[in-house]
């Protein structure tokens, strides 16, 4: 698993009013990210997670470098503190601290929670999710627009002839309107999730971050939190509907995947289009 250093920074976190595809949860506002902190290149793939967790959740199998999906956030916390204890096994010197004390209450009849007690612990260095503004500063890599690589969503590769098709990667679905009226098996199995990082990757060489799956965050969603958040290195509120999911998926059409994109669910549901990528404070 290769992480990038992100390096701190100040960014408008949101989207301007009359972005196309914008949502009412998004207002602009300027955030400071003010410790640097490393994050996956890419999203967890099977492979990574197979040889933590020692199984596979995903529907769309074939390529063990495709996402892993299916993924609670509960599964996501575990695969951190999994992950920071596999790496501590292999190199003694190593000595990160786990970044989640789980308090499970039930576990379905896989083995995995499906209630649980979640607290992050101050002052640790093991792997973890990003917050929600990590996230969105590091998909933007800089840049204010709608999308890391401009205003414009490229065309996507599906929806035009094959001697046309971009080749820069950084849309590689099919629009939603192409699946007008078909039924969700089909988009499944005409679509789905892609070989990570065949696509280019954003100014800060991190890929997959907008398309392939929505990735889980550490933050409780609330929709209303942007008009009351600190303005430096906010945590998300203290309770809210769901967990933060962000980046879109390969069922949503480009032109939604923006970077200011918030969605959330439940953290015991198990989409076909959610997945994650971890980081680590640095």
């Amino acid at each position: 698993m290769t992480l990038v250093g992100i390096e701190a920074g100040t960014f408008m976190m949101g989207s301007p009013q009359g972005e196309i595809g914008r949502y009412n949860d998004e207002d602009l506002h300027e955030v400071v990210i003010s410790r640097p902190f490393w994050l996956g290149r890419t999203p967890v793939t099977q492979a990574q997670w197979q040889a933590v967790m020692e199984f596979d959740p995903s529907r769309f199998k074939g390529d063990a470098n495709r996402p892993v999906e299916r993924v609670t956030w509960f599964d996501a916390v575990e695969y951190c503190n999994a992950l920071t204890e596999a790496v501590n096994a292999a190199d003694q010197a190593a000595s990160l601290t786990p970044c989640y004390r789980l308090s499970v209450r039930q576990r379905d009849g896989e083995g995995r929670a499906c209630e649980a007690d979640v607290e992050h612990v101050a002052g640790s260095t093991g792997f973890r999710l990003p917050t929600e503004a990590e996230w969105e500063y590091a998909c933007r890599a800089g840049g204010p627009t709608a999308f890391s690589f401009g205003n414009t969503a490229v065309p996507n590769r599906e929806s035009v002839p094959s001697e046309d098709r971009p080749t820069d990667g950084h849309a590689a679905w099919r629009p939603l309107d192409a699946w007008r009226g078909a039924r969700d098996e089909d988009r499944e199995r005409e679509a789905g999730t892609h070989v990570v990082a065949t696509g280019v990757a954003n100014a800060w060489g991190l890929h997959d971050m907008l398309g392939n799956v929505w990735e889980w965050c550490e933050d409780w969603y609330d929709s209303d939190y942007y008009q009351r958040s600190p303005p430096v290195d906010p945590r998300g509120p203290t309770r809210g509907e769901g967990r933060v999911l962000r980046g879109g998926s390969w069922y949503l059409s480009p032109l939604i995947r923006r970077s200011a994109l918030r969605s959330f669910d439940v953290p015991n549901d198990r989409l076909v289009e959610g997945g994650f990528r971890v980081a680590r404070s640095r």
